[in-house]
C-alpha cells in the first residue's frame, strides 16, 4: 500500500508573535505547505542579505576609522604599512593603495 502525500496540506498561522493574542483557526489565514515553506525560504534570504549589508558596513567603519587613525598616528601607520606590504593583492587594488602607502610612508 502506498502512501501518497500532498502540498495541499494546510494550517493555521499564529499571529501571537505581533498582537500578543492567538485567534482561533476559523479567524487565522490558511496557506498551502509549500506557500510556507517559499515564505520561509524568502526569510531567510532576507536575513542574509541584511547579514551581508551590515557586514560590508562593518568593514566600511572600521576602515575609515583605520584609514583616520592611521593618518593621525606615526605607530599606527608604521603598522598599518606593514601589513598592507605583507598582503598580496589584486593588480587594481594594489594600485588603487599604492598612493595610500605613499602617505603613510611620509607619517611613519
Amino acid at each position: 500500500m502506498a502512501i501518497k502525500w500532498s502540498l495541499d496540506v494546510t494550517y493555521a498561522i499564529c499571529d501571537c508573535h505581533s498582537t500578543g493574542s492567538y485567534k482561533k483557526d476559523e479567524d487565522m489565514p490558511k496557506r498551502t505547505l509549500s506557500q510556507a515553506l517559499e515564505a520561509a525560504k524568502a526569510k531567510v534570504m532576507r536575513l542574509e542579505e541584511k547579514r551581508r549589508k551590515d557586514e560590508t558596513r562593518q568593514k566600511i567603519v572600521v576602515g575609515g576609522w583605520a584609514i583616520s587613525r592611521a593618518l593621525k598616528s606615526a605607530e599606527f601607520a608604521k603598522v598599518v604599512l606593514s601589513e598592507l606590504r605583507a598582503e598580496e593583492f589584486r593588480e587594481q587594488d594594489r594600485t588603487l593603495l599604492e598612493a595610500f602607502c605613499e602617505r603613510l610612508q611620509e607619517i611613519a
